[in-house]
């Protein structure tokens, strides 16, 4: 990989990072929310990845596997889960309410 190529896509990575931490504040669904999440994961991911094949470094590499892994996967998938439950649970306790 080229140095202005490996310069270019770090820097769209890095800039991916940091308008999603943007974005999630200007945001108020929660589910958005957990998508930018998980694109900010992705970016993070790339960064990692980036570096780890510039510097031919595979400690790095594999950061860059388990923040995609977690980040990216894991997490946003649990916090979905955990949103659903939340829902389920308030429409379950406003049926309740009315009978």
């Amino acid at each position: 990989m080229s140095d202005s190529l490996f310069t270019q896509l770090l820097d769209l990575s890095c800039g991916a990072f940091l308008l999603a931490a943007v974005v999630v504040l200007w945001r108020r669904e929660l589910a958005a929310i957990v998508r930018l999440f998980a694109l900010q994961g992705l970016a993070l991911a790339a960064i990692a990845l980036l570096l780890g094949l510039h510097e031919d470094r595979w400690d790095l590499i594999v950061v860059a596997a388990g923040i995609g892994a977690l980040r990216a996967g894991l997490l946003p998938y649990l916090i979905r889960r955990a949103l659903d439950a939340l829902v389920a649970d308030r429409a379950g306790d406003q049926d309740g309410a009315r009978a």
